[in-house]
């Protein structure tokens, strides 16, 4: 991958792959709406720290770049290390995935969190702290989408009687 986003003509190939829309695969960067639905969550060279919590389209405007070319320059610095942080999902879409009666609520974000946690210069997704709550919070307390007991249900129970591919 890495020796692919050095080589300009491939860039270029890519620059518009991603900038189309199409059926054959979820594109990501335009479901998040782009640049600006991009927030680099991680990165593992100290030396890009800075750019942490940024989002790609600050990150480009303050480089002078396109915004794929920051974030190419970027993952190239960072060994392909990067994280990010889509921001693609709407409200409407949350609500009914808590309505559904099969649809389980998993975050195995949470252990990774919790795990990330022991060193402090590491950075985890805020899914793996925030999902429980935000669930608790808005979709049972302040919405009553569901019931606490429907929630502790998808939580939990559901999860654990998935089955999980080996």
């Amino acid at each position: 991958m890495l020796s692919r986003l050095k080589d300009m003509r491939i860039r270029r190939q890519l620059k518009e792959e991603i900038t189309t829309d199409h059926k054959e695969w979820e594109n990501i960067y335009l479901g998040s709406g782009g640049a600006s639905g991009v927030l680099i969550g991680s990165v593992v060279n100290r030396d890009l720290e800075a750019m942490q919590g940024k989002r790609l389209s600050q990150i480009a405007e303050e480089q002078g770049k396109e915004p794929l070319d920051a974030l190419f320059d970027l993952i190239l610095a960072d060994h392909g290390q990067t994280g990010a942080i889509y921001f693609m999902m709407s409200e409407d879409d949350m609500r009914a995935a808590m309505q559904c009666a099969i649809r389980r609520v998993s975050a195995p974000i949470v252990a990774l969190a919790l795990t990330m946690a022991r060193w402090p210069a590491s950075k985890s997704h805020p899914r793996g702290w925030g999902s429980y709550p935000r669930i608790l919070g808005r979709y049972v307390r302040e919405e009553h989408l569901l019931t606490l007991e429907q929630a502790i249900h998808k939580m939990t129970g559901m999860p654990a009687q998935a089955r999980w591919p080996s």
